[in-house]
């Protein structure tokens, strides 16, 4: 049967759909799709801290979601690198489609989640005292027949938890979804563009695509400038603790921008006649070889299947592909590790995570866009040659291996607060467990303090945070001092009936000092993605050039099965576990651990640092062994055709 070139569907073939038969149409539409996919995924880094309270999640359990993808996208990627070389662009199309209703499912549990208790209106001021005195020293009394905050809190904790694994079933969909565009789209971009503008084509799609991760954090941010309802309850402000942001429109939003691109895409014709132009001149050049690609076109979905085994064969057997692979497979797992970023970054340097999910958003979009441009012009500069794969993995080493020093900024870091009982021993007074840092004292014994609330408060006159009011015994509220220090409580049991605290801890949000660090930190991470961003183009052109033609889709198959299993699988479960076990005190409703609620930030930073600079040092040596093993000009050929026939 023939390789129809016009756009259509099966016999479907109208004349006027040849207008948008070009090369820059399907380039544009792969490219805002591959946006629309980016955007969820990040937009992960910045709701998934509201997620881990609205839900009570530990870290672990946050990163179940962020892996739930790659669970099915390890079994497809295999499967779809092989059977979609003949049918490209229909493969794209579906799952750009499946990635829609991903984003559906993902934004189900807002419909059925119990929302925080609101504290407005006539209630306001009764309920918040209430809250206060529940943080002070009962002594076994009850102080209000009012609405119980922290009941309402467990409840709607507890109640929300079980929607977790509709966010994981969303997940697991779409990594169905995300398979195909990153196998087929790649490839069949490569058929279409001649070796001069491939490399700029790559870039661009892979400039959008990278922009989409950090520009999430800008739309995700925004969203959550939204009530969740979409419409704000009276006296309720962004500053409330009850405030719940419209989290789930950056699951929708992209979605339907995958959609619209999705269905021009799967009226692509399978071999456009400028891709057998593109053909002629690439096996002219020694890049690809037209016999093999002639093949490809005409290989039956049976075919296609008694060849896995054979193909797989050919690319366990190239030393420099497998080396790549796991230089490649130890970014991906490197990378695992960034949606905690914004969560730690607002630890380390004491700042409002929302602020911190714009300014390092924009960041990273500058510095993206800025890697990837020069990395494209890097890659566009030379001719498609067999040398050129050896050409880019250099490029990919190099950058590589320079950008690891730029990681250890992250030990720059502002000092953790002076919790007594948690990340210091009490002052001048005995706990009531010896020899191990606890919250518990003589002297709070019978005020049954609750824990699932940090309310810190500060003795200016030691500079130590308290836990809360009712962990030293406080009974009694004083008048608010000025509009810096809302609350104080006197008549502390525990430090003594003359002295004070206030309200808050005693190194605040947003000190000076920390915001001078974290400007710096946001300078250097910035230079080090920018250097990381320059090797994009180049890896996905070796991919299409350490393999011969018949294989190069299931290259990207294998890829994308081998970087999910060991990169980002395991990530966000290895750093999730990881930071978790730095977690000094956790949040418990009902007989279970919830989220953290404080870190010790000096373990947990060297922990990250040094983890992240093994994985890098890790890649940099794969990267220099795969470029060690790259065929020499006069091999190429060989390698590139050596048992190419597929079994029939």
């Amino acid at each position: 049967m023939a390789v129809s070139s016009d756009c259509g569907l099966f016999s479907w073939r109208p004349k006027f759909l040849e207008i948008f038969n070009k090369p820059w149409v399907f380039l544009t539409l792969f490219s805002i799709s591959s946006f629309g996919m980016a955007v969820p995924i990040g937009i992960n880094l910045i709701v998934l801290p509201l997620l881990q309270s609205l839900f009570n999640l530990s870290t672990q359990q946050m990163g179940w979601i962020l892996v739930s993808n790659d669970l099915s996208g390890i079994f497809f990627s295999l499967v779809i690198g092989q059977v979609c070389s003949s049918q490209k662009t229909r493969w794209l199309a579906v799952g750009i489609i499946v990635t829609f209703l991903s984003g559906i499912i993902q934004s189900i549990p807002h419909f059925f989640a119990e929302l925080p208790p609101i504290i407005r209106n006539e209630n306001i001021t009764a309920s918040k005292d209430k809250i206060v005195v529940d943080q002070m020293c009962s002594y076994n009394t009850t102080h209000y027949d009012s609405i119980d905050a922290s009941t309402d809190v467990k409840f709607y904790a507890v109640s929300n938890n079980k929607l977790y694994w509709v966010l994981i079933l969303g997940g697991i969909v779409q990594g169905i979804g995300h398979t195909p565009p990153g196998i087929a789209g790649m490839t069949y971009l490569d058929e279409i563009y001649s070796e001069k503008k491939i490399g700029l084509a790559i870039g661009t799609v892979l400039v959008v695509t990278c922009v989409g991760f950090p520009m999430a954090l800008v739309i995700g941010a925004a969203f959550l400038k939204i009530y969740a309802t979409l419409s704000t309850p009276d006296g309720l402000q962004l500053s409330d603790p009850e405030w719940v942001g419209a989290w789930w429109l950056g699951y929708i939003v992209p979605g339907l921008i995958v959609l619209v691109t999705g269905i021009p895409i799967l009226l692509f014709p399978q071999q456009p006649s400028y891709a057998i132009k593109v053909l002629k001149k690439k096996s002219k050049a020694g890049a690809t070889n037209e016999a093999e690609k002639e093949l490809e076109m005409k290989r039956s979905l049976k075919v296609l299947i008694l060849d896995f085994i054979p193909s797989l064969k050919r690319l366990l057997i190239n030393k420099s592909l497998m080396f790549f692979i796991l230089g490649d497979a130890m970014l991906f797992l490197f990378f695992a590790s960034t949606p905690y970023e914004p969560k730690l970054v607002s630890i380390y340097y004491r700042m409002d995570p929302v602020r911190v999910g714009y300014i390092v958003g924009m960041s990273r979009v500058v510095a993206t866009i800025v890697g990837l441009a020069a990395g494209s012009f890097l890659t566009s500069s030379q001719r498609f040659t067999g040398e050129l794969g050896r050409r880019c993995i250099k490029v990919v080493s190099i950058a590589s291996f320079v950008t690891i020093p730029l990681g250890f900024i992250s030990l720059y870091y502002c000092k953790q607060d002076t919790i007594a009982g948690l990340t210091a021993p009490y002052p001048s007074f005995k706990p009531k467990f010896e020899n191990k840092m606890n919250l518990s004292l003589e002297c709070n014994s019978n005020c049954n303090c609750e824990t699932s609330f940090y309310t810190p408060v500060c003795d200016r006159n030691t500079t130590t945070t308290y836990f809360s009011p009712c962990m030293i015994g406080c009974t009694r509220q004083l008048e608010a001092v000025n509009e810096q220090v809302k609350r104080r409580y006197g008549n502390c049991e525990c430090l003594g009936k003359d002295v004070t605290v206030d309200e808050g801890s005693c190194n605040p949000v947003g000190t000076p000092q920390c915001e001078r660090k974290f400007w710096i930190y946001v300078v250097v991470t910035g230079l080090a993605t920018a250097g990381l961003f320059v090797i994009v183009p180049a890896v996905n052109i070796v991919y299409l050039r350490i393999t011969n033609e018949i294989d190069r889709s299931a290259a990207r198959g294998l890829k994308q099965f081998v970087t999910r299993f060991m990169g980002t699988l395991p990530g966000p479960l290895l750093f999730g576990a990881l930071i978790d076990n730095y977690c000094i005190l956790w949040r418990n409703t009902d007989n279970s651990r919830g989220s953290c609620l404080v870190y010790d930030t000096y373990r947990l930073q060297l922990m990250y640092t040094f983890g992240q600079f093994g994985i890098r040092l890790a890649a940099s040596v794969f990267f220099f062994s795969s470029l060690y093993f790259y065929p020499t000009a006069k091999n190429y050929s060989r390698v590139q055709t050596t048992n190419s026939e597929p079994a029939m």
